[in-house]
């Protein structure tokens, strides 16, 4: 089985908005797949906020809103996706 795994993990300070930016590593983790061609992709993260809100229909936060429908986008790249 040959699947991309990607493991995301975002250090910050505390005045840093960590939600926001877990998003962006996880976006930006769904890119690389992309790019890469692979067909099947795991990404692999602590940020179960952010996974949750890219597995299922739920609204997200306005400040993170933007980069989850881009997650939400790209996941129809994948034949499969799993967090």
């Amino acid at each position: 089985m040959n699947v991309l795994k990607i493991n995301v993990d975002v250090a910050v300070c505390k005045s840093s908005n960590t939600i926001g930016t877990e998003a962006l590593a996880i976006r930006n983790g769904l890119k690389l797949g992309t790019a890469l061609m692979c067909p099947k992709v795991h990404i692999e993260s602590d940020a179960e906020a952010i996974v949750r809100r890219c597995s299922d229909d739920q609204d997200p936060p306005a400040d993170i809103a933007v980069v989850i429908h881009d997650c939400l986008v790209l996941k129809k790249s994948f034949t499969s996706l799993w967090f």
